[in-house]
């Protein structure tokens, strides 16, 4: 008889942590491109079990990940090209005109759900999803430096 693994329930907290802990391996460099390194995986998944006193495994993880991915893409999507609109991030709302929900919502009906509430987890998921980060190595008398230049792409307005 076979056991299946019962349905992880993520809350605010443990998606918090886990979008911390990606952002930690981003900025330790466990990221190649897009897609996390071994080590990358297996440090996010020790720190998420550390710090959110949970025991799931990588696949939990990924899934999860890839969940928020796939939620970011259809939010960045809702801005791609667009000017004039602003994120309340205090109150996790979009700031757009009427006519401009209806014409979003007519040619995206997902963006529906951001109307009168913003995606969660806004910045994190912009540094993990959007932002292309840039390791500069030099070597100066012995002294190696490392500096990290962000580079943004287009999106909404951060108020």
């Amino acid at each position: 008889m076979s056991m299946e693994k019962s349905r992880t329930f993520w809350d605010e907290k443990s998606t918090r942590t886990l979008l911390q802990q990606c952002i930690d391996q981003i900025l330790k460099k466990q990221r190649q491109g897009s897609s996390f390194s071994p080590t990358g995986w297996k440090n996010i998944l020790s720190g998420f079990n550390k710090n959110s006193g949970k025991s799931l495994d990588r696949k939990q993880l990924k899934n999860r990940y890839d969940s928020l991915k796939k939620e970011w893409k259809v939010w960045d999507k809702l801005f791609a090209k667009e000017t004039g609109i602003s994120y309340d991030s205090v109150n996790h709302k979009v700031i757009a005109e009427d006519e401009w929900w209806d014409r979003k919502i007519q040619e995206n009906p997902q963006y529906a759900k951001y109307r009168y509430n913003g995606i969660k987890f806004a910045r994190e998921l912009e540094i993990i999803f959007k932002m292309v980060w840039h390791w500069v190595h030099y070597n100066t008398h012995h002294l190696q430096h490392r500096v990290m230049v962000k580079m943004m792409c287009t999106g909404p307005q951060w108020t």
